[in-house]
């Protein structure tokens, strides 16, 4: 129908342009006026059909939008949208429809806004965009708009740049359409007709959506409910879906349909056949929804239901429905409720219910499931089971505020709460002449009057239980002990009004030690031992600082290793050293570990320039055994080695690294005479700073800015970019040194003077960088210091047995025309990184395995931070999270509450297995928590694609 609606008043346009490509725009001259404007109003309105090929309300941040972040452009998921940062002026940045959707004839609409812009700024679609061919439709924030063919390199104004009323100007939303009917191409803005053209170069390619600066820069775009029809006479994507918009005078429809914002959904039920799905998009309906037939419905970005305060908001009355992604407001009146329920074997889900009378109202109805829907603020109970209510299922759902019970079931068997939150409501969960529910793992927490009521008493028979054999609930007014930390108080809970018990209450909130929701991922958590040894300091980008433990253990930090966050502000990071007593390294050969394993802080993260780590050699110990440092590559599950500095006299290991991962000293074992081994496998490489710190004033490089004649700090240093080993049995046995940096600073925090290095390394042909690195030496906090350093070029280097390779004084530096890195140093081609939130509470997730590992933090007012959520009312937030569709190995995800920031209570963290990107199967994860700059790291192992895994609880 679409075609030949189209193609009918299309071809009276074409015959009016003389079937020219020249332009024809009804709403777009300032003569067309608003009764021309209201014409093409309704003109655009008539319906639509088509099968849709494609449907993204950006509230799914894994739908496979291109996530990244550069000086330059940004593309992420934010606020339930898809924002597009461009900074540089006169540019453009584009993200193409995910999957490679290919199409000819299709239509195309989308919500954009330019919510910051410098000057005039555009926005618009990429169409049929082919090898780098595509036309280009474009609006612009002072009224503007136009569309374009790039083609060969070669630009054509199909349609040049027009004013049109029918555009909303300055940072106010504007919704796109447009028809691409084979060389046919119209325009629409708001519903509006802006113009159209013809041409026939391009025949079929992407989509893509698109934002574009001019002179000034700086222009944050937003893009919301993306939509497109294939309207050709055989679809090229295979995808089914809706119809853009509710065909007029249908009596039935089966299928999707789509209820828009100004349309009714109590319309779209009426026209619906049994089993269909209705999608409602976002907006705000004032209705008294009746579903009267087996239906789902959808929400699109949490649409509005508000029955203002006139009766319930939504009521079911057929079986089976399902009801979710909803708000649902104002539902007022006696046994009224936001979803009333009088049938049978409902879902109802991911509902927000606020200001009712009761939040959701089962009435005589059995076998319903309740999950993960959030209730506040009812005048009377948040969930109520009201007379013969049998087998339903209330799940992960949080009840706040209610002015009566939090959960009531009043005459209803056979009911099975879990995992609920109830808090600040009048009571928490509330059984009246009520017998043989289960009621466990839920948390009651701060209800006024009492936590948790039952009138059960021994005289009825199928009494309520109130834990499940091992575990109870959490009630926050007992006074718990748990002597042995199984998360389970010593204590048992009666429960008021009659004789019921809880045996096993919990601890603290999901404290018992076993998975939320799915079972089939419970597998062990080891916490990494918090011993007297441990320690943690918050370093920003601008300062130095150091970690040092009591044993000896030591992190170096120079000014500017730690990265600076994404807007180039100071960042800040937690450094932490936790001796690991669940790991032993695992070594081959003759080599063996020595002492501790231990834990560095932050995992997950590159460093802008090397930071140094020093172990101490145990007492034990025979200095001349040891060589270097061992660490766990968890990418490939084994303990690789790295040469190390060895201070005899002090006795310690140093090396250099841009992350972090878990280290231990390593060295021969007894049956090998060390100093004979050490020259017939290998030689030394030795390094001399003989610079005076503070001495001399620094030389800026070609390019730096802001840079000044202070006094300079110096590194004598090598990349290692690669190396052939003589021995194949150490060569097996050796992280490969494409990324060593050995350096010979003339300053360190514990010691001053010229400095030596020496390391010992297998023999071989190395390929080693030579390189000066040279930085200011400045005492303010808030002037980040320029740096550069001057490498010559790459060049091999022989280390035979018993040599020593010496790199001593570098005056051939003094050369200009050496390659100079500004800002750091020239080692390995890292991708810069940026700093994460920190302050009084940080969680951190890190795991080394191609799959989408998700983190979850519960704040104590009941709220979840994760990717669904990314921020909460208490102020925490979710700001980096790794995903299959822009994975990255070893990526952190990272949640935090700002410093003073974060509510007192109990946390609770958990993690989840959302998908499989490769068939990896089990993922072995890391969290490391920092609580009021205390850091404690936990270990674990998921199982697969589903299951979650409770990681700890904590109290601020």
């Amino acid at each position: 129908m679409i075609k030949s609606m189209y193609r009918a008043y299309l071809t009276i346009l074409v015959i009016i342009a003389a079937l020219s490509c020249s332009l024809v725009v009804l709403a777009a001259d300032s003569s067309s006026g608003p009764e021309q404007d209201q014409l093409l109003s309704v003109q655009s309105s008539e319906s639509s059909s088509g099968t849709l090929a494609y449907s993204d309300d950006f509230s799914d941040r894994t739908s496979g939008w291109k996530r990244s972040l550069t000086a330059e452009e940004s593309f992420a998921y934010e606020a339930g949208m898809y924002k597009i940062t461009v900074n540089e002026p006169y540019m453009v940045s584009f993200a193409h429809i995910p999957g490679d959707l290919i199409l000819s004839d299709f239509v195309a609409e989308v919500e954009v806004t330019a919510e910051e812009c410098q000057d005039v700024c555009q926005l618009g679609l990429d169409l049929r965009d082919n090898d780098d061919d595509f036309y280009r439709f474009l609006i612009a924030t002072n009224g503007m708009f136009s569309f374009w063919k790039y083609q060969n390199d070669e630009w054509t104004d199909l349609i040049d740049w027009h004013e049109s009323s029918a555009l909303n100007t300055g940072n106010a939303k504007n919704v796109l359409k447009v028809v691409c009917d084979e060389d046919e191409f119209t325009l629409y803005a708001n519903d509006i007709l802006l113009g159209s053209c013809g041409d026939s170069s391009l025949t079929s390619g992407e989509i893509a959506i698109l934002a574009e600066t001019e002179e000034s820069g700086g222009l944050v775009a937003s893009f919301d409910n993306l939509e497109v029809w294939d309207i050709g006479e055989t679809g090229t994507s295979g995808r089914t879906g809706s119809v853009p918009g509710i065909t007029s005078g249908a009596t039935t429809a089966t299928g999707t349909i789509t209820v828009r914002s100004g349309e009714s959904i109590q319309d779209a039920i009426e026209m619906a056949a049994e089993g269909a799905t209705i999608e409602v998009q976002s907006g705000t309906y004032y209705e008294n929804v009746v579903v009267n037939k087996r239906l789902t419905l959808r929400g699109i970005g949490n649409p509005v239901v508000d029955a203002d305060d006139d009766g319930s908001a939504i009521t079911l009355s057929a079986d089976a429905i399902t009801i979710e992604g909803f708000t649902v407001k104002n539902a007022a009146g006696m046994v009224m409720a936001g979803i009333d329920v009088g049938s049978d074997g409902n879902t109802i889900q991911d509902n927000v219910i606020e200001n009712c009378e009761n939040g959701i109202l089962l009435y005589k109805s059995s076998r319903n499931t309740l999950t993960d829907n959030t209730i506040e603020d009812c005048d009377n109970h948040g969930i109520y089971l009201l007379s013969d209510c049998d087998g339903n299922t209330i799940n992960n759902n949080k009840v706040s505020r209610s002015y009566s019970d939090g959960i009531m079931l009043f005459e209803s068997t056979r009911n099975t709460l879990t995992d609920n939150t109830v808090e600040n409501c009048e009571y928490g969960i509330y059984l009246l002449d009520s017998s043989d529910n289960k009621i466990y793992k839920n948390s009651m927490i701060d209800n006024i009057y009492s936590n948790a009521y039952d009138d059960f008493n021994d005289t009825y028979s199928d009494p309520n239980l109130w834990d499940d054999g091992s575990v109870g609930n959490y009630y926050s007014d007992l006074a718990c002990t748990d002597n042995n930390g199984d998360g389970i108080c010593e204590m048992s809970y009666l429960i008021e009004g009659g004789t019921s018990i809880d045996r096993y209450p919990m601890a603290s909130p999901g404290s018992d030690g076993t998975t939320f929701g799915t079972t089939s991922g419970i597998g062990t958590v080891t916490v990494i031992s918090s011993t007297p040894t441990s320690s943690s300091s918050s370093i920003t980008s601008t300062e130095p600082g150091t970690v040092i433990t009591t044993d000896g253990a030591r992190i170096s930090v120079s000014a500017g290793a730690v990265p600076r966050n994404a807007d180039g502000s100071p960042g800040t990071m937690v450094f932490s050293i936790e001796q690991d007593a669940t790991k032993t390294p695992e070594l081959q050969g003759e080599f063996v570990p020595m002492g501790s394993v231990y834990q560095l802080g932050p995992e997950g993260f590159t460093f802008d320039t090397p930071v140094e780590i020093t172990l101490p050699i145990p007492p034990d110990v025979d200095p001349s055994r040891v060589i270097g440092v061992t660490t766990f590559n968890a990418t490939y599950n084994q303990w690789e080695m790295i040469p190390g500095a060895v201070d005899p006299v002090a006795r310690t290991v140093t090396i250099r690294t841009y992350h972090f991962s878990p280290y231990s000293i390593f060295g021969l074992s007894g049956s090998a005479d060390p100093e004979a081994w050490n020259r017939a496998n290998g030689g030394w490489i030795e390094i001399v700073n003989t610079h005076q710190y503070e001495s001399g004033s620094y030389g800026e490089c070609q390019g730096e800015e802001n840079c000044r004649s202070l006094p300079v700090h110096t590194e004598n240093g090598i990349c290692i970019q690669g190396a052939v080993l003589d021995n194949p049995s150490i060569r097996s046995s050796w992280t490969p040194p494409t990324e060593w940096t050995i350096l010979a600073s003339d300053y360190h925090p514990y010691s001053t003077g010229p400095t030596t290095i020496r390391y010992w390394v297998p023999a071989g042909t190395y390929t080693l960088v030579r390189f000066l690195f040279e930085s200011e030496v400045n005492h303010n906090p808030l002037y980040s210091p320029c740096c550069h350093a001057r490498s010559m070029p790459a060049q091999q280097y022989r280390i035979n047995p018993g040599e020593t390779l010496r790199f001593n004084e570098w005056g051939e530096f003094s050369d200009s025309s050496l390659t100079c890195t500004p800002g750091g140093y020239p080692c390995g081609s890292r991708v810069r990184d940026t700093a994460v939130g920190t302050g009084d509470v940080q969680v951190t997730l890190t795991w080394h395995s191609y799959a989408d590992i998700d983190l979850y933090v519960q704040d104590p007012d009941g709220d979840t931070v994760s990717y669904q959520y990314d921020s909460v009312p208490s102020g925490g937030q979710l700001d980096r999270d790794n995903q299959c569709s822009n994975f990255e190995m070893g990526r952190a995800e990272n949640i935090f509450w700002p410093e003073n920031g974060a509510p007192s209570g109990t946390y609770r963290v958990w993690v989840n297995y959302y998908s499989d990107c490769s068939d990896v199967g089990p993922v072995a994860w890391t969290v490391r928590t920092v609580v009021k700059g205390q850091a404690k790291t936990y270990s674990g192992t998921i199982n697969e694609a589903g299951d979650d895994q409770d990681v700890t609880t904590f109290t601020v």
